[in-house]
């Protein structure tokens, strides 16, 4: 790429441009864009403009111009060239000499320019560069007299207020001007970055973006901005007024992470953190946000809150009740403080977990049980309570031995499982456990408890008892009185040998109830028995 060899640059007057190219190759198009600064070369003189033209350069002045006020700007500042006025000022035509300062700024004569209306000053301007380089130029100052008409602005000082989202080129304000052939200018501050006035219309606009978080300095511009007539420049006024730039709602908050998902145990303490979560509001950073807390699931849940942005346990956290160990969502609102509030929702899911915090108890408790009762014969229930929910995961079991019984693990159900023998032994006793389960977020997680229940045999009358001898015949022969005792029956139970009490009784044989017993005794109760030497058989059952 190469410059046009018609091309003139000046850094004075353009020093920036930006091209916009474009790049074939076969069917693909690239196009980019190119940066040109124009930098000024320190070895070129630097007389430039109409001031170093044949004509020279010719301004004009009120002849009631403030005296050793500036006049012109022959220089920028900060170029390093001494500037002298080389052709004579004598009076009595010159009322005193013009100066040039080190600036490159002419001064008016000290003595003021009051009475030369109408005259024209012709200046010679040598200026000297670095190693004898030089150049040379003429400014004509024409004194022009006061006008009879002045520029005036009919309105007063005032305060523009504009968002911060205008585009540059946007329009803020127009000032108009009494006079003639008016034109205006921004006189403050000088450069102005952000504002333009046109110079025929006095419409200020906007030329650059106003983002306040990007250029906090935007928030408020004081700008002047003169009027003058175009023929007679002398001749003019200044307004003030200041642009106040208003900060836009344009974003809700932003915030991190964007979705609140936890699990908590139950036994949390109240006031635990929960989970932490960052905002922050894009239109102005730093700035404070409010936050609400709102419930959606169980409807009004105390159980969660907000403090200071954080969300932590409020009330204790109970999952031993049927629905009570929840899955709480919500949403939390965030606001900003910005005109429209704008607000953004951070939904929040917080599962409440289980935790097996209690033992299973039960109540001891006594069974009886005949000692014939046949095998599986239900003898009772033992009754499991768990505070832990749900109650009723509660498993059963015997704890050792080799009793003859067992226990439902679901129900609890004691059941008989084989013979009983009231002469071996007449009671038991039992140690029930209880586990628990599904009560906790870990499935390994057990508690358990006992309880003694004691069963108690009852005995059953299941074997005759045997007489010795089993078989006897007495003879009975007539005597005296009115009872006599024959014989006493001798039995006992061989199974039983602990059983000392009998009841008697005649089954047979005594048809006209000559005998009778008195417990174990048999008595013969009639004085005539028959013929001498005949005898009577008595059978007797035991």
């Amino acid at each position: 790429m190469t410059l046009s060899s018609s091309a003139r640059l000046d850094a004075l007057t353009v020093n920036h441009y930006e091209l916009q190219l474009r790049f074939t190759c076969g069917n693909q198009v690239t196009e980019g864009r190119l940066s040109v600064n124009v930098q000024r070369d320190p070895n070129r003189d630097q007389c430039a403009g109409r001031f170093a033209s044949p004509a020279g350069e010719i301004i004009q002045v009120r002849e009631t111009v403030t005296p050793g006020t500036p006049l012109y700007t022959l220089l920028l500042p900060g170029q390093g060239a001494q500037m002298n006025i080389t052709s004579a000022q004598d009076p009595p035509y010159f009322p005193g000499p013009f100066s040039i300062d080190g600036q490159g700024q002419l001064w008016a004569p000290s003595q003021g320019l009051k009475g030369q209306a109408q005259k024209v000053f012709q200046l010679q301007i040598l200026v000297t560069f670095g190693q004898g380089r030089s150049c040379r130029g003429m400014l004509t100052v024409k004194v022009l007299p006061v006008s009879s008409s002045q520029v005036s602005f009919p309105q007063q000082a005032q305060n523009i207020t504009i968002p911060e989202n205008l585009v540059p080129g946007s329009k803020v304000a127009q000032v108009h001007a009494r006079g003639f052939d008016v034109r205006y200018e921004i006189v403050s501050p000088v450069p102005c970055r952000l504002f333009s006035i046109a110079r025929v219309d006095g419409v200020v606009r906007t030329t650059a973006p106003l983002e306040l978080a990007q250029a906090p300095d935007a928030a408020v511009t004081r700008l002047r901005v003169k009027a003058f007539e175009r023929l007679r420049p002398w001749d003019s006024a200044e307004l003030d007024f200041q642009v106040d730039v208003q900060s836009v709602n344009r974003w809700p908050p932003r915030c991190l992470p964007a979705l609140l998902v936890t699990q908590i145990p139950e036994t949390t303490p109240v006031g635990t953190f929960v989970n932490t979560f960052t905002c922050t509001d894009p239109d102005s950073p730093g700035s404070t946000l409010d936050y609400q807390l709102l419930f959606h699931s169980p409807a009004s849940a105390s159980s969660l809150c907000l403090r200071d942005g954080v969300l932590e346990v409020n009330d204790t956290l109970d999952c031993d009740a049927p629905g009570a160990c929840l899955q709480h969502t919500a949403s939390i609102l965030v606001l900003d403080s910005g005109q429209p509030p704008m607000t953004t929702e951070v939904p929040v899911l917080v599962m409440v977990t289980p935790v097996n915090e209690f033992s299973p108890t039960c109540v001891s408790r006594t069974f009886r049980v005949r000692e014939d009762a046949r095998p599986h014969t239900l003898l009772g229930s033992v009754m499991g309570t768990d505070l832990d929910y749900p109650h009723d995961s509660t498993e059963y079991s015997i704890s050792g031995g080799s009793a003859p019984f067992a226990v439902d693990s679901l129900n609890g159900e004691v059941h008989l499982l084989g013979p009983l023998d009231y002469e071996l032994q007449k009671s038991y006793r039992l140690t029930v456990l209880l586990t628990d389960h599904s009560q906790d977020q870990d499935p390994t997680c057990h508690r358990s408890g006992s309880c003694t229940i004691t069963i108690e045999v009852e005995d059953v009358n299941d074997h005759a008892p045997e007489c010795e001898p089993p078989f006897q015949e007495l003879t009975v022969y007539a005597h005296l009185g009115p009872s006599l005792e024959v014989t006493t029956v001798s039995c006992r139970v061989a199974q039983e040998p602990q059983r000392l009490a009998f009841s008697y009784r005649i089954v047979g044989g005594n048809s006209q109830s000559r005998f009778s017993l008195q417990g174990a005794v048999l008595v013969h109760n009639d004085l005539m028995l028959g013929p001498p030497g005949q005898s009577s058989p008595i059978h007797t059952s035991y």
